[in-house]
């Protein structure tokens, strides 16, 4: 199953998008099935086989899946006030109003654009907070703030509870606080010993999981920012760190790695595929969209 690319995103997103797609990454957000049920709901007395009749209608127009056209909101503003004329108000009022309720800002100023992608980024952080155990996840984002945003529900205490959790940097970072939550700065000793750098950060990981008191709670580790080390020309100590975190998923922990997506891009296909595959799980932020790795292709 392909990837369905949005209109609206960045080149370094849809080239994201394409990569993840030849890897046989599958979105798991369920933006389109909020889109349909808003959209049924906006059509209210009409009916939902006249709602599917729409989308069908605006998808052979368009020549677009109908999860394209679930995730363009000007195509369907567009068509909605062509075929129902005075109408299409109470249908665009109506299908805002049931897309609200999956918003935490509940905010009826925004746009429907806007409105989805509030959408987008509640479904994706919930992933975040919720991840299995034993996952490998890979963070690439292009916004500070989005970074932070997933680090904190990465650690959010109202998941992860009294869990031991650790998050390494390169440089040293200060970060918001949470419960258990160690750090390890590694910059320092990278610059004199990348050896030894590596071998710490694998104790350091297993000195964390060890604080684990309950066998049933799931160790969380993250990497601040690894995009450090690509800018550093540490290729090999970045292969390395992944193949140790692909290790240690094995005994009840999750992790994620985490990467300034137009830094990484920068490399060459062959190893933006190679860091990229490491990972279970990948999520992106512009626009928010949690993947998971498909079965594999025949």
């Amino acid at each position: 199953m392909e990837i369905d690319v949005d209109f609206n995103m960045n080149a370094k997103a849809s080239l994201c998008f394409k990569t993840l797609n030849d890897l046989n990454y599958q979105q798991i957000n369920d933006i389109s099935k909020v889109s349909k049920d808003s959209i049924i709901a906006g059509f209210g007395g009409l009916g939902e086989d006249c709602c599917k009749a729409f989308i069908f209608h605006v998808s052979l127009n368009e020549k677009l899946s109908e999860n394209e056209v679930l995730d363009r909101y000007d195509l369907i503003e567009e068509y909605v006030r062509k075929i129902f004329g005075q109408a299409a108000e109470i249908i665009l009022y109506d299908t805002k109003k049931s897309l609200i309720e999956h918003t935490w800002s509940k905010n009826e100023s925004l746009s429907i654009k806007s409105l989805l992608g509030e959408v987008r980024k509640n479904l994706t952080l919930e992933f975040i907070r919720r991840i299995d155990s034993n996952k490998h996840a890979i963070l690439l984002y292009q916004n500070e703030k989005s970074k932070s945003e997933v680090l904190g529900a990465f650690f959010d205490d109202k998941v992860t509870g009294q869990s031991a959790k650790g998050m390494y940097s390169v440089p040293p970072v200060n970060v918001k606080s949470s419960t258990n939550l160690s750090i390890m700065s590694i910059g320092e000793l990278l610059e004199t010993d990348k050896q030894a750098a590596i071998r710490n950060l694998d104790k350091w990981i297993a000195d964390v999981h060890l604080k684990n008191r309950d066998l049933y709670a799931t160790t969380r580790i993250a990497g601040e920012d690894d995009t450090w080390l690509l800018e550093s020309g540490l290729l090999d100590e970045v292969r390395s760190i992944e193949e140790i975190m692909a290790r240690k998923i094995e005994s009840n922990m999750t992790i994620l790695c985490t990467y300034k997506l137009s830094k990484l891009l920068q490399k060459n296909q062959e190893i933006v595929n190679a860091i990229i595959s490491h990972h279970d799980c990948v999520i992106i932020d512009e626009p928010y969209t949690a993947f998971t790795r498909g079965p594999n292709k025949n």
